[in-house]
């Protein structure tokens, strides 16, 4: 049984082979430490990409010929990520010469934060650069040849559907087409399609090559061409669409297959699925190893199997219990929700729950634009006056997807965040679901109590293994974490009853870059209270996204008017989802358990102008530790605390101010003693935070100092005896 599934399927075992040699001596591995810090770097080479023009900056991947970085020259071919800020004339293929600043892409400072330095090792590139005037850029000679003309046409196509169509729907009818690296639609956009789990319709995936498939077995139908010259014609256009939408690996993948299929009919033997599925990953990662390690690799071959071997089983059995349209459409959404899971947690540990039921619906109007798409941008290549008609169409259709989307995207509990899964726990699943897909087709079953009881268990079983006995142990811990955002605070506590706590939010910036992510990978879904310290940008800034995308059931806020943009959002968005919202004042105690929080600080009658000063500080005592958080208040609100009389002993301070010397005095340090001072700064910031006075003074006092521009995110637990300290950079 098993030789003659190999002797059918070549292409298997060569896959299994070359996936095996590049898990034992291709591994993506990021480069050493000493290389991370920036140096001056020359460069002369060409364009291997469609540069991609943002507001404000221009980036493309640059194949070198020459390059010296700190003078010193590399010997070698290598690939560059440049970021040019400004808008700079370039296009694929052409040869450059640039200057600017070389980067290895940075350490992670922080749980969950995107691994710059993998991500360019994964995808083969030496580095970064970064040019910050557009007259560093010469372009030596031009590009030319079938990529680039295929560019040229797909953005002339791009501007025909401006011309004729509103801005937004001919933005969404080109990323439909071609993606949302050619046609770039707005952040809050894609936002909704992710909650809504239909984001991967934004992006040019297989599926587009197989709508392109059929319209040309249609045109080969209705004009009688010959098998020859219909297979030359479909060749031509898969792989000009394959060019104009950048080679993604999904592409690439269903072009490939197609070209499979295509020459077995030619050659008038029918295709084996598998054996084609395989040797479409066995001809990608010929050409490029390293794309195993690619998310859109994997999703991509995860979805195409399950139409095959998951989606038939589910349809054939829930044939008998519903009409065949809709046993088909749910199991075409379902199969390959069920097979990319485990990825799309690994990964990006977030799941659309509706997102089984939107793609249902998304899926089926998104072929017909697709469909309309290509068939307009045949017409607004040849005759664009002809295409009006078809792109009207197209454009109303897209309102309405655009409705369905946001319609899904507002359903509460849309979405979640869990826990990254281990990769053992990844294996059982997949296993899981084989044995499932094989008992139903040989029952015929989709549900049977037995099955689900072994199932089940099974699931348990794996859950109480890896998560049990953690959670139990976490359950009686206290943990912070210091998140390095920059220039900024923001501090996240989970406490030993499971309540999650946030104090500030950052800069904007921080937001989506280090404070959803890492709320993501921590599988938080609710914050039960957030604390804005003051409204200065580097505390509220991050709020508004946050609030956007976490429930939040209370917040605490001084109540001290700002007219920052970040601040009115801030308050607008508390209104809109009813939190609870209050302006505490000292001597109030809050209870989470066994933990405790006294306000100290702003006190009823506040004398100062100044803003820092009207910061919340907060003292949490568990146990036998207790923990000190001041916001930026100044020297004067410190001396009122200690007038007050109230507890300030603290085994670990959150210096205030960022280390500024107008917090942090010397008698206010005698009558906090901690042993441990975490300072939130950025590095090389303009303020000259922290002070040197500062930090000689902590020193001086024999504190551990730990600073989130130095040792990144700052990780503290106790279970109300002992105190544990750590960072990421250690």
């Amino acid at each position: 049984m098993c030789s003659r599934f190999f002797l059918a399927r070549p292409f298997f075992p060569l896959l299994l082979s070359i996936i095996l040699y590049i898990v034992l001596f291709n591994i993506p591995r990021g480069p050493a430490g000493q290389d991370r810090p920036e140096a001056p770097v020359r460069a002369r080479g060409t364009i291997l990409e469609e540069p991609a023009f943002g507001e404000k900056t221009t980036s493309f991947l640059l194949g070198t010929k020459r390059l010296y970085v700190n003078g010193r020259g590399i010997p070698g071919a290598h690939k560059l990520k440049v970021f040019v800020k400004g808008r700079v004339s370039v296009s694929y293929g052409d040869g450059i010469d640039l200057a600017g600043m070389f980067s290895r892409g940075g350490e992670v400072s922080n749980p969950g934060q995107f691994d710059m330095e993998r991500y360019l090792a994964g995808k083969n590139i030496l580095g970064t650069v970064y040019v910050q005037d557009p007259q560093e850029i010469v372009v030596l000679s031009r590009g030319g040849g079938i990529v680039y003309e295929a560019i040229r046409l797909k953005n002339r196509i791009l501007q025909e559907f401006k011309s004729m169509l509103p801005e937004k729907q001919a933005v969404m009818l080109g990323s439909i087409l071609f993606g949302t690296k050619a046609s770039p639609v707005p952040a809050e956009t894609v936002e909704s399609y992710r909650k809504s789990g239909v984001v991967h319709i934004l992006v040019a995936s297989g599926n587009r090559v197989s709508i392109l498939l059929g319209i040309c077995l249609a045109l080969r139908r209705s004009l009688g061409l010959a098998p020859w010259m219909s297979t030359v014609l479909a060749s031509f256009l898969i792989w000009s669409f394959t060019a104009m939408a950048g080679f993604g690996p999904s592409i690439v993948r269903a072009s490939v297959m197609g070209q499979i299929t295509l020459l077995g009919g030619l050659l008038e033997r029918e295709a084996d699925f598998y054996n084609t599925l395989c040797a479409s990953a066995f001809f990608i990662l010929i050409f490029n190893p390293l794309m195993l390690f690619d998310i859109g690799f994997q999703l991509s071959f995860a979805a195409t199997w399950s139409f095959v071997y998951i989606a038939p089983v589910f349809s054939g059995a829930l044939k008998l219990r519903m009409p065949t349209a809709a046993a088909e459409s749910f199991s075409a959404a379902l199969s390959p929700f069920l097979a990319t899971l485990p990825v799309t947690l690994y990964y990006f540990s977030t799941v659309s729950f509706v997102g089984v039921f939107a793609n249902m619906l998304v899926v089926p109007l998104t072929e017909v634009i697709t469909t309309i798409g290509f068939v307009c941008s045949f017409i607004a290549a040849i005759m664009p006056a002809l295409a009006y008609l078809p792109a009207l169409v197209a454009s109303a259709l897209i309102i309405v997807l655009d409705a369905i989307v946001v319609f899904f995207s507002r359903i509460p509990g849309a979405f979640g965040n869990f826990c990254r899964p281990h990769p053992l726990l990844v294996f059982i699943y997949y296993a899981g679901l084989v044995y499932t897909v094989e008992r139903m087709r040989k029952t015929g079953i989709i549900f049977s109590p037995r099955l689900f009881f072994k199932v089940g268990f099974l699931a348990a079983a794996v859950l109480f293994t890896f998560t049990l006995s953690s959670a139990i142990f976490a359950q009686r811990q206290l943990e912070i974490t210091v998140l390095d955002v920059g220039q900024g605070d923001s501090i996240f506590i989970k406490m030993p009853g499971g309540e999650n706590v946030l104090i500030d939010a950052g800069p904007p910036k921080a937001a989506k870059k280090v404070i959803l992510p890492f709320l993501s990978t921590r599988g938080v879904n609710k914050i039960d209270l957030a604390v804005l310290t003051h409204a200065h940008d580097d505390h509220v800034g991050g709020f508004p996204a946050i609030l956007e995308n976490i429930r939040i059931d209370k917040v605490l806020d001084p109540g001290v008017p700002h007219t920052s943009a970040a601040y009115r959002r801030f308050l607008t968005l508390i209104g809109r989802n009813k939190i609870k919202y209050s302006n505490p004042r000292a001597g109030q105690v809050l209870s989470f358990g066994d933990v405790k929080a006294a306000v100290l600080a702003p006190f009823w009658h506040m004398e100062s102008s100044d803003l820092n000063d009207s910061s919340i500080v907060l003292r949490f005592v568990y146990g036998r530790h207790s923990f000190l958080f001041t916001g930026d208040a100044g020297v004067r609100v410190e001396e009122r605390m200690m007038a007050f009389g109230f507890p300030l002993k603290s085994d670990v301070l959150k210096v205030g101010h960022h280390g500024s010397r107008t917090s942090t005095g010397e008698r206010f340090l005698r009558a906090v003693r901690p042993s441990v001072a975490v300072i939130p700064v950025g590095a090389v910031n303009r303020y000259g935070h922290p002070s040197p006075g500062v930090i000689d003074m902590l020193s001086d006092n024999k504190i551990r100092i730990l600073r989130t521009d130095v040792h990144g995110a700052v990780r503290i637990t106790s279970d109300g005896h002992a105190l544990s300290v750590s960072s990421v950079k250690n």
